[in-house]
């Protein structure tokens, strides 16, 4: 409403959008919508909006995939702007037959006219229904390239998004980087940039399916899997754990997937990083989950508290079967420590006489835990700060508090922040603003 003069809003790919606030919000803005402001919803298919009073009462208009649609005229225009060809009658009307006005399959028909010695062929062969004429464009298109560019070309459709250093990472090494940089950057047929994201790249849809099914006939499953284990390692290596885990399970390698989160599990836990750490431990069988060390430890942190004793107990007796070094054994007793801790928390709420034993918990994890483990350390400090504030400790959840300072400060990150966020949260609780504010913009700084 503040924007004078014309306005257009255009939101496009709309249909990929399923969240229904989104839906709420762009209602609201239909029904406040008033000229000269326009709002374009471009779609696969119709919205889940309540647009119908806005059609019946001329507010709207529909532009539908038939509007679109080239007819033989306009379609006969067009490959004679775009390749110089014109073709007969005859010929326009069998593509006419065969694309039935759809755009995009023009502009693929138009780049595979570009020999005139072999137009002919390419008509006389286009199959009858749109599908079908897809597929067989996309292959004509495709056998065009040089051999060594079609092989390239179906291991990038392994990924979903890739850049030219991870398709050197999981395409074959003899492919000289020359020609992997030509097509990422200049064919603009099978690969296109991935908008906001530079140095980016991945393959059209239009095209997806059809390299993912000659991937499935040229590649076996070894070599499939040879190239989802590259991308694996190399997304690891990039600390972008989700879709390691992901390729990882592509390439039927759910330990390795297991292996991916031991390796993350702690820094991600240091940089406060727990929604894509437990997303990502989320897409494991839950078998998986159960045969590892690590993955067990990660089901603990959401195990509810009906059933928080057994799950402790399992990795209890998974400790003492596999017999690991003792600084491993500390490390995972501490984390054990930290979440019964945490459990104990949300449960005095109701009954304080759990504090003692929560306190214990705190203090012993902190005793426990390693100090690399700075994530979990700033939470042992939190929840030991809470739990003597509850007990009406003041001055000792300040000098635990302090402590943590002291043992975070040269870390800084997310862990520091915690003990300021703790600090806040304290004094907020015991009516001092000041001291809370202070911890606040510490914790912000």
């Amino acid at each position: 409403d503040s924007v004078a003069g014309e306005l257009v809003l255009v939101l496009d790919d709309y249909s990929a959008l399923p969240m229904s606030p989104v839906h709420e919000v762009v209602d609201e803005i239909v029904r406040r919508l008033s000229a000269p402001k326009r709002l374009v919803l471009i779609a696969r298919h119709d919205p889940s909006l309540a647009l119908q009073e806005c059609l019946v009462s001329g507010r709207a208009s529909e532009i539908r995939q038939g509007d679109l649609a080239f007819t033989a005229e306009e379609m006969a225009a067009y490959l004679e702007h775009v390749s110089g060809w014109a073709p007969s009658a005859e010929q326009l009307e069998r593509l006419a037959a065969s694309l039935d006005g759809w755009p995009t399959g023009l502009r693929l028909l138009a780049q595979t006219l570009t020999d005139p010695t072999d137009r002919d062929r390419v008509v006389e062969r286009l199959p009858d229904g749109v599908l079908q004429a897809r597929r067989f464009l996309c292959s004509e298109l495709f056998e065009r390239l040089p051999p060594e560019q079609q092989h390239y070309l179906l291991q990038c459709s392994t990924l979903d998004e890739f850049t030219p250093e991870l398709c050197a990472a999981v395409a074959d090494p003899e492919y000289e980087e020359r020609e992997r940089d030509a097509l990422l950057e200049r064919d603009g047929t099978f690969v296109a940039a991935v908008e906001g994201r530079p140095s980016w790249f991945r393959v059209r849809p239009l095209f997806r399916s059809f390299l993912e099914d000659r991937c499935r006939d040229r590649l076996d499953a070894d070599a499939a899997r040879t190239l989802h284990d590259r991308a694996s390692r190399w997304f690891s290596a990039q600390g972008q754990v989700v879709e390691a885990v992901d390729h990882a399970l592509l390439g039927h390698e759910p330990t390795s997937a297991a292996g991916v989160l031991a390796d993350h599990r702690i820094r991600l836990i240091n940089e406060g990083r727990y929604q894509e750490l437990f997303q990502a431990m989320q897409r494991l069988p839950a078998d998986v989950i159960d045969a590892h060390l690590d993955t067990r430890l990660l089901k603990v942190w959401v195990t509810p508290s009906e059933v928080f004793r057994e799950a402790v107990a399992h990795v209890e007796s998974m400790l003492a079967g596999e017999r690991p070094p003792a600084d491993r054994v500390n490390a995972v007793r501490g984390e054990l420590r930290l979440m019964q801790a945490g459990n104990l928390m949300s449960l005095s709420m109701e009954d304080p006489a759990g504090l003692p034993v929560l306190v214990a918990h705190a203090e012993e994890a902190l005793d426990l835990l390693p100090y690399d483990f700075a994530g979990g350390r700033a939470m042992a400090y939190h929840i030991l700060a809470q739990a003597l504030q509850f007990q009406g400790q003041i001055r000792a959840a300040d000098a635990t508090l302090d402590r943590g300072v002291a043992e975070l400060a040269a870390g800084d990150g997310h862990p520091l922040s915690l003990i300021h966020y703790t600090r806040a949260l304290v004094h907020l609780m015991e009516a001092d603003l000041v001291t809370a504010r202070d911890a606040v913009l510490a914790a912000m700084a």
